[in-house]
């Protein structure tokens, strides 16, 4: 054992709150079953729940690196509010249980104010006859997570046409939204320069970030209590005339530069939110599914220890679209050279499920990079990963290979 990890044990065992020396020595390590219940979209059913409390009475686990890892990657009110349903939220670290019980809190208020603008800005762009979608985080927590909260979101996602980007600028500023700059931790909003907005419009298929300020007039006692952390996703801010949240717009007209040629505006439809109350313009399963499978792989090696909420929504999308149009995801995979990106991350949300679901003959033909490419295309192996080379064909990896 290094010395590392000899501190972490005994750290761990003197605080009662983790293994001795004998213990795994992080999340990689976690039992299958646990890693899968703590990443669940949706309240754990009674086989799931029964084999979570099982893993977690017979392995001995090294809380304080799971809790690590879990925060580092955003899912503390998921991770606490699953731990709550298993029965081991008294296993971790009383202070992070307390920080990670606070943005569960500040997570489920900030929900429901974005909800409130979602619908502003829906009835305002369809009454302007604006083509529009909410994305990525924010639609994929109303659609798919239970309680919707647990999903944390820092900012609303919304995609429209090229040709509509001047009138929804003017939407936006309709309904009280400002183009704005701020730190990376949320804080110290202000109207952005122009220059920065152009910077932004250039550079990232996107308009300058909007946001709107929301105060707030009854706050909670434990708005800015002293288990409140001041990053992102939180938007709330105390300012000298009292607390606010900075409800946080981002307008793209392409998803990325990959995909400036395609019109997922084309495959709209609505969904409703687990909870009612809020329908909401969505694009296809599909490319939800592409997306978030794009965003999951290729930031993962710009955010080491980011990802886990990507690699959940993957798996909750993955269990709600039984009837995908798999065909169409191949061959977007082939026309954009994404077919490694595609085995990669579809392996791993299967693992996460805990079933295969994408057809076993496509999984195939994308490990071996034997798809049908546009004429004159070639097949691009992985760089930094030599086993395609040795083996021609690529490897899942060995995430959750116990629990399968």
């Amino acid at each position: 054992m290094s010395k590392d990890h000899q501190k972490t044990g005994e750290k761990a065992a003197s605080s009662g709150t983790g293994p001795t020396e004998a213990g795994t020595p992080g999340i990689e390590h976690l039992p299958g079953a646990l890693f899968r219940a703590l990443l669940w979209a949706e309240p754990l059913p009674p086989p799931m729940l029964s084999a979570a409390r099982q893993a977690a009475q017979g392995t001995a686990i090294n809380w304080s690196a799971i809790v690590e890892a879990l925060d580092t990657s955003g899912v503390g009110p998921l991770a606490i509010t699953r731990m709550k349903e298993i029965g081991v939220a008294d296993r971790i670290d009383p202070q992070a249980a307390r920080r990670w019980e606070a943005d569960r809190l500040h997570a489920e208020l900030q929900c429901t104010l974005q909800r409130r603008d979602a619908v502003r800005i829906t009835e305002h762009l369809t009454r302007l006859g604006i083509r529009h979608a909410f994305l990525k985080g924010f639609a994929v927590r109303e659609w798919l997570y239970q309680p919707s909260w647990v999903r944390a979101s820092s900012d609303s996602d919304l995609l429209i046409g090229p040709e509509d980007i001047e009138r929804t600028r003017a939407a936006l500023f309709d309904l009280g939204f400002v183009q704005a700059s701020r730190t990376e931790d949320f804080r110290k909003f202000r109207p952005a320069r122009p220059e920065e907005i152009a910077a932004t419009e250039a550079e990232h298929f996107e308009l300058a970030q909007f946001a709107r300020v929301l105060r707030l007039a009854n706050p909670p006692e434990w708005i800015f209590g002293p288990d409140y952390r001041r990053a992102a996703p939180s938007a709330f801010e105390q300012l000298p005339d009292g607390p606010i949240l900075n409800s946080v717009v981002d307008v793209h007209w392409a998803l990325h530069f990959h995909f400036a040629d395609d019109r997922p505006l084309d495959t709209l439809t609505t969904v409703r939110a687990r909870e009612g109350g809020l329908d909401i313009p969505t694009v296809s399963i599909e490319w939800h599914v592409l997306y978030t499978a794009f965003k999951l792989y290729f930031e993962a090696f710009d955010r080491p220890g980011w990802g886990l909420h990507m690699l959940a929504d993957l798996a909750a999308l993955l269990r709600a679209g039984r009837s995908l149009d798999w065909s169409w995801l191949e061959a977007q995979g082939a026309k954009k050279d994404l077919d490694a990106m595609l085995f990669y991350t579809l392996s791993a949300a299967e693992r996460l499920v805990g079933q295969a679901i994408a057809p076993v003959d496509m999984m195939e033909r994308l490990a071996t990079g034997d798809v049908e490419r546009p004429e004159g295309s070639k097949t691009e192996l992985d760089l930094g990963d030599f086993m395609p080379y040795v083996l021609r064909r690529r490897l899942a990896s060995s995430f959750l290979e116990s629990s399968r």
